[in-house]
């Protein structure tokens, strides 16, 4: 009897002894661990939700093989492999992969799931994350093919490669968006808060697009205008065209014309505002939207709104054309916002 309950005893301090490792050992990744940031793409909504955790799929899972020929031997199904990374802009992006572990550089050490062509499929224990209870729908909704959302994951790598999530986050275009730290892992230093739901207006998307362009949505600006500049009520100078341009019309040296680039037969936000005053200028929101076919402006549609203050109303456009005008009639702003980033400006 005795006998036994040394090797109960023993058995249970050998599991101890393992979780602790196991947490000394996460400990160890997430105070000495080196940060990155990784894109993710997006995965079949079917397999997407788990319960309270989400399947992540990044683009660093699949990594391209130069030459397919004696190399692709080493990289069979569940083989051990190593994946160097260099940032790149903003994202960490693979440089090859080795069954060799580099000696230098920061590198994710993963498991071949399979190969194929000049193609190997990897994985690296970080593809699944827990959410907080009610978010998943929420972030399936976002992630689903076709929404664009950047999705993006930031992640704790140690010197042996062990990858640790540290922090989820949806990113609609460039902006900043609704952040899912990963329980029991400090932001620097400070409480982890608690995610919460927004509100359409504040820049964080947790609408939709139909609801909330103006958050979900991403913005057009005007790649050509009638005139180069405009200048607001206090005198400040602004481009008429291009990224930061005035989004006023007919009023203080603006033009009436600006075109925008869009993705054809996808649906567009034109968000049409007036000032908010009984004196002021700018509350004239008439517009004819032109699009371009076959080489010529085509006049399309005509909009008058409401002349009053305050207004800030939103119209749904689906244009045939990848270019379209608009030309105002009166003094208004005009913001214009589409699904889809658009690929080639």
């Amino acid at each position: 009897m005795p006998v036994k309950r040394y090797i109960v005893l023993g058995i249970a301090l050998l599991w101890i002894a393992v979780a602790c490792g196991l947490i000394a050992s996460k400990n160890r990744t997430i105070s000495t661990g080196t940060k990155i940031i990784l894109e993710t793409v997006p995965v079949d909504p079917r397999d997407f939700l788990r319960g309270d955790y989400v399947t992540l799929r990044y683009k660093i899972n699949t990594i391209n093989l130069p030459d397919p020929g004696g190399e692709k031997k080493q990289f069979k199904s569940g083989n051990i492999v190593f994946v160097p990374l260099a940032v790149k802009d903003r994202f960490w992006e693979p440089q090859g992969i080795t069954a060799t572990r580099p000696v230098s550089g920061t590198f994710l050490t993963g498991r071949v799931k399979y190969s194929y062509a000049r193609r190997v499929e990897v994985s690296y224990g970080i593809e699944n994350y827990f959410v907080p209870e009610g978010k998943g729908k929420e972030i399936e909704q976002l992630m689903r093919p076709g929404r664009r959302s950047l999705v993006t994951v930031e992640v704790l790598v140690d010197k042996n490669g062990r990858g640790i999530i540290r922090e989820l986050r949806v990113e609609p275009g460039n902006i900043s968006g609704e952040k899912f730290p990963a329980p029991g892992i400090p932001r620097e230093g400070k409480p982890v808060p608690s995610p919460v739901l927004r509100s359409c207006g504040d820049g964080v998307c947790a609408e939709t697009f139909s609801s909330c362009p103006s958050d979900c949505g991403y913005k057009v600006w005007p790649y050509q205008s009638d005139v180069q500049s405009c200048t607001s009520a206090s005198g400040k100078e602004y481009p008429a065209a291009g990224e930061g341009a005035a989004r006023w019309f007919v009023w203080n040296g603006c033009g009436n014309e600006k075109y925008y680039l869009i993705n054809a037969a996808e649906p567009v936000v034109f968000n049409v505002s007036t000032d908010n005053c009984p004196s002021c200028v700018c509350q004239f929101p008439e517009f004819s939207v032109f699009e371009l076919i076959d080489g010529q402006w085509i006049h399309k549609k005509d909009f008058s709104l409401p002349h009053t203050p305050g207004l800030n109303e939103k119209i749904f456009y689906v244009s045939s054309s990848p270019r379209i005008k608009i030309q105002a009639r009166g003094c208004f702003y005009l913001d214009v916002y589409t699904k889809s980033a658009v690929q080639d400006r």
